[in-house]
């Protein structure tokens, strides 16, 4: 059972997994992993997060906010990230995650094989 926001904000400690929304209507999600805690504040990635909403401190622009981690975002990040990675290539967009993860296993698998292969797939 997934806990209230509220309450996860208020149990967070370090080493605990995150998720970051950064920016509003287009943002992005990234995980990551709470440093260390106090009363008022969660840092994760050497930024200050207010326990009582979850956003960064002040009001900036790039505006963050740290989200519970759910496996529908797991999966989110995950085939952003290896979309990404497949870039330019025009042929992976409407592959399903799967589809991308035994691509990338395929992939990884054959650069290591191969003395003459460049980073750009890894």
């Amino acid at each position: 059972m997934q806990l209230s926001e509220e309450q996860w904000l208020q149990e967070l400690k370090a080493g605990d997994e995150v998720v970051v929304r950064r920016g509003y209507v287009y943002g992005d999600y990234r995980l990551g992993t709470v440093e260390r805690t106090t009363p008022t504040l969660v840092i994760v990635s050497g930024l200050n997060y207010r326990r009582r909403d979850g956003y960064t401190q002040g009001s900036g622009y790039q505006r963050c906010q740290l989200i519970q981690p759910t496996q529908e975002l797991r999966d989110k990040i995950e085939t952003t990230e290896l979309l990404n990675k497949f870039s330019g290539t025009g042929v992976f967009d409407k592959l399903p995650l799967d589809s991308l993860r035994q691509i990338d296993v395929i992939l990884k698998a054959a650069l290591a094989q191969s003395p003459d292969a460049n980073d750009g797939a890894r």
